[in-house]
């Protein structure tokens, strides 16, 4: 197998640190002002300007009735023709400048998410460090193979909320701090409570301590 090239993935937040993050940020910020800016100079210089024919014929309703109605009817017609053509480019520059900057607010709320994940994720390793570690000491049958099988199956749940909360977050469900830091959120009070359990010793995984309390609800007292 062949080592895919490191080149191809240089521009990718996943191998940025933070402060590379955050100036790839700033960059898309001002590239998208850059944008606006251009649209209005466009508006003022090229689309007003080609719209209003003269001073005079701006100051009031009338006078632009007065002056198309001096052209002739195939002056008038390529002038409705012009205008046309003039609607027809403003409205196709500005969805274009719409789809850049549509594409750099994607690319925004991608890298601060991968921005805040840097950081959540050193969090997450501790807290699901007091999820995994817990599970050795309350789950007692089993060896080692059912404390791991259990603790891999709640890192798996975290995975996959996680997943599911980014992607809310990219369609703009949720802001990018409440998305990215909720998961992690959610599974603090697992790794406060089964903390707390296995600090006290308790059976919360064995079923014999749910099952003989009912047996003794049902159990016959004997005839005496």
């Amino acid at each position: 197998m062949k080592q895919t090239e490191e080149e191809l993935f240089k521009g990718h937040h996943e191998m940025m640190n933070i402060w590379q993050i955050a100036m790839e940020v700033d960059t898309y910020n001002l590239e998208i002002g850059k944008k606006y800016e251009n649209l209005q100079n466009q508006f003022n210089n090229y689309f007003l300007a080609r719209t209003l024919h003269s001073s005079s014929i701006s100051k009031n309703q009338q006078a632009i009735y007065a002056f198309y109605k001096s052209l002739t009817p195939d002056e008038f017609k390529r002038s409705v023709e012009n205008a046309q053509n003039l609607v027809r480019s403003s409205s196709s520059f500005i969805d274009s400048v719409n789809d850049e900057v549509s594409v750099k607010r994607f690319n925004i709320i991608d890298y601060t998410v991968g921005w805040h994940k840097k950081i959540n994720i050193s969090f997450a390793c501790i807290v699901l460090f007091f999820v995994g570690a817990p599970l050795g000491a309350i789950i007692r049958k089993g060896g080692m193979g059912l404390p791991v099988v259990v603790a891999v199956l709640f890192f798996l749940l975290y995975y996959v909320v996680s997943i599911i909360y980014e992607d809310l977050v990219i369609e703009g469900v949720y802001s990018i701090v409440f998305g990215t830091w909720f998961p992690l959120i959610l599974f603090l009070p697992l790794g406060i409570f089964l903390t707390f359990k296995a600090a006290k010793d308790s059976a919360l995984f064995d079923m014999y301590a749910y099952t003989e309390p009912i047996k003794k609800l049902f159990k016959r007292t004997p005839k005496t």
